[in-house]
């Protein structure tokens, strides 16, 4: 009977040593160094940087770095610069929102409410004026005027109207000025008659002047309603307040007004 004869093991355990294990390694990646920063004074660098950055927290890390010393000048040339890319500059707003050190400025902040209006973005509009608000930079008279006149130009006079309206709610009252501008923004977009309406409401509240009735009586000559201009302006003169160059220039661009009453309107 034959026997199984086993082979030693000894060559099989040198086999082995000769074979070191094998470790696959990978190789470590790093995330890349943020972009050197531009010149701290070259607004035109900065928004070149900003247009061409693929990664937002390099973008940060670099808009952050302390050699930068941010100015409100400054910033705002660099939302001009980006004005029509409307999305980046409100991305380079936000960034610097968040800086260690720097704080906007009303000038700053009410770039970025136009950005967001013109985007319909009203979300981020209202956002960003609560954060005037708790940072006590405003809103301003301006941002209002800013946010109004976005509401008009995208078909919304009447959310245009109660914004002036509510404007006193935001901590800034209404004032002729204020009151001026809203007739002036709802004319230009020939909303005339909405302009008349508010206008005959809050004529005697805020003292209109001669601004206030040269802004409705060249409403009415922008829809081609050149009786209702001559009758606005003979308001004016029987309310004692005398018309000037403006005022002439509107009855120059009237065409169809009676002359004759024109006239009497500067030789009372």
């Amino acid at each position: 009977m034959s026997t199984l004869q086993h082979k030693p093991l000894n060559h099989l355990h040198q086999h082995l040593a000769l074979r070191p294990p094998k470790f696959h390694s990978r190789p470590i990646t790093t995330a890349p160094p943020p972009p050197p920063p531009p010149s701290p004074t070259d607004p035109t660098s900065f928004a070149s940087l900003i247009l061409t950055s693929t990664n937002p927290h390099a973008l940060t890390q670099t808009l952050h770095s302390p050699t930068l010393q941010w100015t409100p000048q400054l910033v705002d040339q660099i939302i001009k610069r980006l004005w029509n890319h409307a999305l980046k500059a409100l991305h380079f707003f936000n960034i610097l929102s968040h800086h260690p050190t720097y704080t906007h400025s009303l000038s700053s902040f009410d770039h970025a409410v136009d950005l967001a209006a013109r985007l319909r973005d009203y979300k981020t509009v209202w956002t960003l004026v609560h954060r005037m608000k708790s940072l006590r930079l405003g809103p301003a008279p301006k941002t209002f005027a800013i946010i109004a006149e976005r509401y008009v130009s995208a078909g919304k006079a009447d959310r245009a109207v109660k914004i002036f309206l509510s404007m006193h709610e935001h901590g800034c009252r209404q004032s002729l000025n204020s009151f001026n501008t809203i007739l002036d923004l709802l004319c230009k977009e020939k909303k005339v008659e909405k302009a008349y309406n508010l206008f005959k409401v809050f004529r005697a509240k805020f003292k209109a002047d001669v601004v206030s009735y040269n802004v409705i009586a060249n409403g009415w000559c922008l829809i081609k309603r050149t009786n209702k201009a001559l009758e606005i302006l003979k308001e004016m003169v029987e309310r004692g307040i005398d018309p000037n160059l403006t005022t002439y220039n509107i009855i120059l661009k009237g065409q169809y007004i009676n002359l004759d009453m024109a006239i009497v309107l500067f030789t009372r």
